[in-house]
């Protein structure tokens, strides 16, 4: 879908992809190569490397690593046989809390500015 809405006029400036699969490489290359401007959201841990490198060329934006705000997107259930365990939030409520901070802020949102945005939301 990335790929397809970047050839459609007015359909959006900027792609956020929700990963750390190498798949997605070609989508986020073509994608910018298209005008679309690309960020990536992932996890430390599960993130290809080769997604994050200059050489690459698939990023606009520093990542957004969404370990740095796992405590706002994951409710901690501390009952015995659940302990350690996370409930993550749908990935529709992501999205939108995303897309929501993008928006207000304009097209001009960075990954820090983005970042500073969701610690305040603690």
């Amino acid at each position: 879908d990335m790929l397809h809405y970047a050839t459609v006029p007015g359909a959006y400036d900027i792609a956020v992809l929700l990963s750390g699969d190498k798949d997605f490489m070609p989508a986020m290359l073509r994608t910018r190569e298209k005008g679309k401007r690309v960020a990536l959201c992932s996890l430390k841990n599960s993130c290809n490397k080769h997604l994050i490198l200059h050489e690459s060329r698939t990023l606009d934006f520093d990542v957004i690593w969404l370990d740095d705000f796992s405590d706002m997107l994951f409710e901690k259930d501390l009952s015995k046989e659940n302990y350690g365990k996370g409930s993550p939030i749908s990935e529709d409520i992501l999205v939108e809390l995303v897309a929501g901070l993008v928006e207000k802020n304009g097209s001009s949102v960075t990954a820090r500015k983005l970042g500073r945005m969701l610690q305040k939301l603690k």
